[in-house]
């Protein structure tokens, strides 16, 4: 099976997770946002190991450490900025909604 088809599954089922989250509203009620963040969950647990084994069968035998190492600082650091800017989109988004008639930011 190798590592293309659990990264293809878990991508493609993050994604509808993800189509989920864009169908959310204010008054949508907690169990239906259950579903698409298990679904984006489930995705993420299956995209990882495959990468990480492809990024691993890549490397060269004597820098698979090294690369293990690059690897998943990298996923750390995409993990952390990505948190951060949805928390700013996030942020900026409340504010903005908490004043009417006002598209800016306070």
């Amino acid at each position: 099976m190798g590592t293309h088809v659990p990264a293809v599954v878990g991508l493609l089922t993050g994604a509808v997770g993800l189509l989920g989250w864009a169908a959310v509203g204010p008054h949508t009620s907690y169990v239906l946002l259950v579903v698409p963040l298990l679904l984006v969950g489930f995705g993420t647990s299956f995209t990882m190991p495959s990468a990480t084994i492809a990024a691993m069968e890549a490397a060269p035998y004597g820098v698979r450490g090294a690369a293990s190492g690059a690897f998943n600082a990298a996923r750390q650091l995409g993990s952390a900025i990505g948190v951060a800017l949805f928390g700013t989109l996030a942020a900026a988004s409340a504010s903005s909604a908490s004043t009417p008639g006002c598209g800016c930011p306070p």
